[in-house]
């Protein structure tokens, strides 16, 4: 299955304090950046869901989904996530330059010695 990374968005630049899956992914309250009628999110865990299979025309060569996360204090955060109908290998695929700079950030707090050293060899 595909979900939204909440975490991902969650702890981004330096808001830290939201280190927890939000309880609720919502995309209703985003009408500006409505879903396809051939997708759903399951609101629980984020899950993206094909609900039939789209023509070609409804087919967009990129789509995003903006959907706000919920806690037990309201909205915690944003998230904005992009599917590309290309496929993307190697040092071509361009989440490779953007995860590099979080696995930076929280190598030395999130992982044990041995997994952030193994990690780091070439």
């Amino acid at each position: 299955p595909v979900r939204i990374p909440a975490l991902a968005f969650l702890i981004a630049g330096d808001n830290e304090d939201n280190d927890y899956e939000p309880l609720v992914f919502n995309t209703a309250s985003r009408p500006e950046a409505p879903l396809p009628n051939w997708i759903s999110i399951n609101p629980d865990n984020g899950q993206i869901s094909m609900i039939r299979r789209p023509t070609a025309s409804e087919l967009p060569s990129q789509l995003r989904i903006d959907c706000d996360l919920f806690a037990a204090e309201g909205v915690v955060g944003r998230a904005s996530v992009g599917i590309v109908a290309q496929k993307f290998a190697g040092s071509a695929a361009p989440w490779l330059n953007a995860t590099a700079s979080s696995v930076e950030k929280y190598a030395h707090s999130l992982l044990e010695r041995g997994v952030w050293v193994g990690l780091h060899r070439d």
